[in-house]
């Protein structure tokens, strides 16, 4: 759209905020009206209604894990909920396979070999690209983590799986308790792992945004944390389950409507990150960790950031504001 073409990358030609629309083919309209208007909103109820009944259910369990479980099992316990009623979120939601695979970026010569993986167990701390609330349904489900949210400064502040829902795609300016990434890794000293989004908010899933630099003056060897670079693809057809503008609850009772909907997570293999970013300091380790998600979900990193989300978002706001005048935007 050209109105919004202040925000489309000058480089790769790739808007990363807009919402991507489907191809309009007779048949994707047929098909779509049949699922939009005839079945799917009833599915869609009744899926919702479960969401909210295990959603409570899982909260009241982790409330009594808290209370009557010691503590040192009580992360265990959350981990065995939430793999458990995550997964069964997830299936609501459509993704009934989720695929997820290794991938290397690096072509070894024939008698080179890979950089041997630490075998010390250290915490992880996941490095992830995000498009979508769904994103932390997944890690939610799959590492039961600590979400640390990114500030436009490059501060960070624990999550709740909550909050880290609800915030997904908003750009966070101000959280409390902000400190720098090496401040929190020093303050909390548990093994839980940590899934943090360098970019600091949602794009479409077409390309990387720029990192906010949130590991300046990250020190690996003194971190005692092992990151792991992954990410999550959406293909899609009818219905694209990235977010990044709009109504949350909308886009959401519309991913319930689709039959099915399909997820990819890619991590790197660990001996090509190791060996890439070994002899990189910490002020260029942000942009080496972008280029590499770039490279393992195949994907062009754009000059746009999170900072130019909040100019977009404003425009994207007002627009609906005055063309909707009665339309609360969220």
């Amino acid at each position: 759209m050209e109105k919004f073409s202040g925000w489309r990358d000058a480089g790769t030609g790739i808007h990363p905020f807009l919402y991507p629309k489907p191809p309009r083919t007779d048949t994707a309209v047929y098909y779509s009206a049949f699922k939009c208007y005839l079945v799917g909103p009833i599915i869609a109820v009744i899926k919702l209604i479960l969401i909210l009944i295990i959603t409570l259910l899982t909260f009241l369990l982790e409330v009594i894990g808290l209370v009557f479980i010691v503590p040192a099992v009580v992360q265990s316990w959350k981990s065995f909920l939430y793999l458990i009623f995550g997964r069964c979120i997830l299936f609501l939601c459509g993704f009934y396979y989720i695929e997820t695979s290794e991938v290397s970026v690096k072509k070894l010569k024939a008698n080179s070999k890979s950089k041997p993986v630490n075998a010390q167990p250290l915490r992880q701390l996941i490095v992830s690209n995000h498009s979508s609330y769904l994103d932390i349904l997944y890690y939610a489900y799959s590492y039961a983590p600590i979400f640390l949210g990114v500030t436009v400064d490059g501060k960070v502040a624990r999550l709740s799986t909550w909050d880290a829902f609800t915030d997904a795609g908003n750009v966070l300016t101000h959280l409390d308790d902000s400190m720098t990434l090496s401040d929190y890794l020093k303050a909390d000293t548990s093994n839980i792992p940590i899934v943090l989004f360098p970019e600091g908010t949602t794009s479409n899933g077409r390309g990387i945004l720029k990192f906010i630099p949130v590991f300046k003056d990250f020190n690996m060897k003194d971190s005692k944390v092992q990151i792991t670079v992954m990410g999550i693809k959406y293909v899609w057809d009818q219905f694209c389950p990235t977010f990044t503008t709009g109504n949350k609850l909308t886009h959401f009772f519309n991913v319930l409507i689709q039959f099915k909907n399909t997820m990819e997570v890619r991590t790197l293999k660990q001996s090509d990150l190791l060996s890439t970013i070994e002899n990189v300091d910490s002020n260029s380790l942000d942009s080496e960790l972008a280029t590499l998600l770039g490279q393992t979900l195949r994907l062009r990193q754009v000059s746009k950031s999170a900072k130019d989300k909040i100019e977009f978002l404003k425009y994207f706001n007002d627009r609906e504001v005055n063309s909707y005048p009665n339309k609360k935007v969220k």
